[in-house]
């Protein structure tokens, strides 16, 4: 939880950073880009929701009506709305390709409502049906999370996604200023195939 807490203060505090407009909008792009090929990621997009982001009309003014689009489907995904309804159907049509790393907060809640809603003990005997409902919980993420037999095969759908997120980070070169709580630099680093001689992001 505290990771996924500091992923979104991050964009938040990217975002303000910046002092102008344009750049604030470059970001707020950049981000709405990353949270779409990374499969819809949670901590960006709730990044881009905070308040503060928001209130900054005249950046979002400058963000094109196709990005804007795309960020309003992703928040439409994230809608709390009917024990977040949007989020399961999409990912239960994830699930047939796995691997898929669930949201952790909503994993938790379901196992929590599992555990705490049901005895379980019933007239002194084990409440079996509890522990069935708990293990098919456990068996769900487990098969979500599953490379498979063939590990490389579930790479290489990324490794157009990382080049393009490479092309954006190089586009915004955020090492051009000198901040260091949050800088990203790019560094080379070898990978098995298919992801050999890629580059990926390496925190500072």
């Amino acid at each position: 939880m505290q990771m996924v807490n500091n992923e979104v203060l991050w964009v938040r505090d990217e975002v303000l950073q910046e002092g102008s407009e344009v750049k604030r909008a470059k970001l707020i792009k950049f981000f709405i880009n990353v949270a779409q090929q990374c499969r819809k990621l949670f901590a960006v997009c709730s990044g881009l929701s905070h308040s503060s982001v928001v209130r900054l009309h005249g950046a979002w003014d400058k963000v094109s009506a196709k990005q804007q689009e795309l960020y309003n489907e992703l928040q439409d995904l994230f809608n709390p709305s009917r024990n977040m309804g949007a989020y399961r159907s999409a990912l239960a049509e994830a699930s047939v390709c796995p691997p898929v790393i669930p949201l952790y907060p909503v994993l938790r809640k379901d196992l929590t409502f599992l555990h705490d809603g049901n005895h379980t003990w019933v007239e002194g005997l084990v409440n079996f049906e509890k522990l069935r409902m708990i293990a098919k919980e456990v068996r769900q993420m487990c098969r979500l999370v599953s490379a498979g037999k063939d590990v490389t095969a579930s790479f290489r759908p990324w490794c157009a996604r990382i080049t393009f997120i490479i092309s954006l980070v190089r586009e915004i070169n955020f090492v051009q200023n000198s901040r260091s709580s949050c800088r990203v630099h790019l560094s080379p680093v070898t990978f098995p195939w298919p992801l050999k001689a890629l580059t990926v992001l390496q925190p500072v």
